[in-house]
C-alpha cells in the first residue's frame, strides 16, 4: 500500500475514534447515582414492639403491629454526593392482644412518631443506581408509643426499586433504641411508593 494511502487511512480510523470517544453518553432520567432531587413516600409499616423481636423476629401475628392502610409519610431531599435528609411523620394504632414489652396489650394504643434523619446511598459504589438503590441511615425522633413519649436514636437499612423516571418501590426496617428510662427499643419495617420530582 502507498505511503500516503496508508496515512489517509489511519487519519480517518482516529478520526472516526476520536468521534466515538466524543460522543456524550446520554444516562436515562431515572438512572439514581449522582443526582440531586426531593421526593416524596408513602409507606404501610409493621411495627415489633413485642420486646422479643431478637428471638421471635417474625411473629407476625402475635407481635406486628400493622395497619390496613399507608401510615407514614416522609419528604426528602437527595443530593449528588449520595447523601439525603428526611423528615417523617408516622401513626400507628397497638391493637389489643399483641405483645408489646414482653406482655399481650389489654387495650388499643395509639402510636405517634416525628423523625429526621440521614441516608447514605451505596449505588456508586456498588454500580447499581440503575435500578437498584441500597442505603443505610441513622437519625433521631419524638416517638408516643403504648402512653409513653420517649427520644429515640434510630438506626435502618433498605433499598429503593426505581421502576420508572420519577417512580420507586422502597422497602427498609428501621432499629429505635429508646433515649429514656421508662421507653422500650423496636423495630420498624415498611414498605412504600417514592415519587421524584424534578431531576437536577
Amino acid at each position: 500500500m502507498p505511503f500516503r494511502t496508508s496515512i489517509l487511512v489511519l487519519i480517518t480510523i482516529l478520526g472516526y475514534s476520536l468521534r466515538c470517544c466524543g460522543q456524550r453518553v446520554v444516562i436515562p432520567k431515572w438512572h439514581a447515582v449522582q443526582e440531586s432531587y426531593w421526593a416524596f413516600s408513602l409507606d404501610y409499616l409493621a411495627i415489633d414492639d413485642s420486646g422479643r423481636f431478637l428471638t421471635d423476629p417474625f411473629n407476625v401475628e402475635e407481635h406486628w403491629q400493622v395497619l390496613p392502610y399507608p401510615s407514614r409519610i416522609s419528604l426528602s431531599r437527595k443530593t449528588t454526593n449520595s447523601l439525603s435528609y428526611h423528615l417523617l411523620a408516622s401513626y400507628s394504632m397497638y391493637a389489643e392482644g399483641k405483645i408489646v414489652d414482653g406482655q399481650p396489650l389489654s387495650e388499643n394504643s395509639d402510636y405517634w412518631s416525628v423523625d429526621i434523619h440521614s441516608r447514605f446511598h451505596l449505588s456508586n459504589t456498588l454500580g447499581w443506581g440503575r435500578f437498584i438503590d441500597p442505603y443505610l441511615g441513622l437519625g433521631a425522633g419524638l416517638n408516643r408509643v403504648n402512653k409513653r413519649n420517649q427520644l429515640t436514636l434510630k438506626a435502618w437499612v433498605g433499598a429503593l426499586f426505581w421502576v420508572a423516571d420519577q417512580w420507586a418501590l422502597q422497602f427498609s426496617s428501621t432499629a429505635k433504641f429508646s433515649m429514656t428510662s421508662e421507653g422500650t427499643n423496636h423495630l420498624v419495617h415498611s414498605a412504600g411508593l417514592v415519587y421524584r420530582f424534578s431531576i437536577e
